[in-house]
């Protein structure tokens, strides 16, 4: 698959395009320009696939992904015993299948020292961040299982001047205006949770700033003329979780305009 121009394009736009965080001389409340992000075809679901291992979230998926191009990634965030915050998909399947270890709640100090399949690194929200830092044109989409609100409250408290590296999911329309409250910009509304027809979803997106819908292929199977309807009130749309190339080309002509994907590759021949 050859799609490196367009996706470098997408990349050298980042630079230009962005959400600029200032402070108002009169009231020092923080304001935003009203510039969106681009949309990159491709986010790495969970990081992305590291030795065949999808869902890890680990540091070791996230370089990989690095390397081969991804700038836009989807993470998954938990909240530990302690209230801090982590990069895993669940306390239960995952952090036996992948962990090894008893499905349970743990706190951050236990939570650093287990090893995915006994060898790849676990994230904290504190690690991101550094590594961030050391990436500056990268950005991340967050996906919760649980206390959505509570977690991107926190988020975006702690990563400070890097909260504008963070595209919030939100999974009803009621979490809009609090999560815009909080100081994102740009927000995404996924639809896995709810079954939003057409026209409410139209009717939303026009009066709300959304930087993208994103839904499941099976929704699309569904409601095949979704995509194209959100297209026609210039809403960016997304799929997920789309692993080949043939799925893909099948639901760009569905007029959806990118994918979460593990196994496809932004630069590759």
């Amino acid at each position: 698959m050859k799609i490196s121009s367009k996706f470098t394009i997408t990349t050298l736009a980042i630079a230009l395009v962005y959400f600029i965080p200032t402070t108002s001389a009169i009231n020092n409340t923080p304001t935003t320009i009203d510039r969106h992000l681009p949309h990159p075809q491709m986010i790495a679901h969970a990081l992305g696939v590291i030795d065949g291992i999808r869902y890890s979230n680990s540091y070791e998926a996230l370089e990989k992904s690095y390397q081969n191009g991804f700038r836009f990634f989807e993470t998954d965030i938990e909240l530990t015993a302690d209230n801090k915050l982590v990069l895993l998909h669940d306390w239960d399947g995952v952090i036996q299948d992948l962990y090894g270890a008893p499905p349970k709640i743990y706190t951050l100090d236990e939570f650093k020292k287990l090893k995915i399949r006994e060898k790849y690194t676990p994230l904290t929200l504190d690690n991101l961040l550094v590594w961030i830092k050391k990436h500056p044109d990268t950005y991340f989409i967050t996906d919760t299982k649980r206390k959505n609100l509570v977690i991107l409250n926190k988020l975006y408290q702690q990563s400070g001047e890097l909260s504008a590296h963070f595209i919030p999911q939100i999974y009803n329309f009621e979490e809009y205006d609090t999560v815009k409250k909080l100081g994102y910009f740009d927000i995404i509304l996924t639809l896995y949770t709810r079954d939003y027809k057409a026209p409410a979803l139209v009717n939303f997106a026009q009066q709300h700033k959304l930087w993208a819908i994103t839904m499941s292929t099976d929704r699309i199977k569904t409601y095949p003329n979704l995509p194209a309807e959100l297209t026609t009130v210039n809403i960016f749309t997304y799929s997920h979780l789309v692993n080949s190339q043939e799925q893909m080309t099948n639901l760009q002509k569905q007029k959806i305009g990118g994918v979460y994907t593990s196994d496809l590759i932004p630069n590759s021949d």
